[in-house]
C-alpha cells in the first residue's frame, strides 16, 4: 500500500512537494505524472527517509495542477490529487 503522507502548499515559480510512503507497498517503483491542463509539469522523485519519497514539481502557472501517483506503473487512486497553485510569495 502506498500512502500519501503530506501534500505541501504550492506557489507559482517555487518548488512544491508531495511526501509519499511506500513502506507497506512491497518491491516496486514510485512514479508520477504532474499536469496543468494538458501540459506536463517538470518534476522529480527523490528519497527523503527510509521508505518515504518526495515528488518535487515546479508549477509555473497559477492554476490547478493534477498529480497522478503510480506504483509499478499503476495509479494508486482512481483520481489524481488536485492542487491549487497560489501566487508566488515575496
Amino acid at each position: 500500500m502506498v500512502k500519501i503522507v503530506e501534500v505541501g502548499q504550492a506557489h507559482c515559480n517555487q518548488p512544491a512537494t508531495i511526501v509519499v510512503s511506500i513502506a507497506e507497498a512491497g518491491v516496486g517503483t514510485l512514479s508520477a505524472l504532474v499536469k496543468c491542463g494538458a501540459m506536463e509539469v517538470a518534476h522529480s522523485i527523490r528519497q527523503s527517509k527510509n521508505s518515504q519519497w518526495e515528488v518535487v514539481y515546479h508549477p509555473t502557472r497559477i492554476a490547478p495542477h493534477k498529480v497522478t501517483l503510480m506504483f509499478n506503473g499503476i495509479p494508486i487512486s482512481n483520481k489524481p490529487i488536485e492542487i491549487i497553485v497560489m501566487p508566488m510569495t515575496v
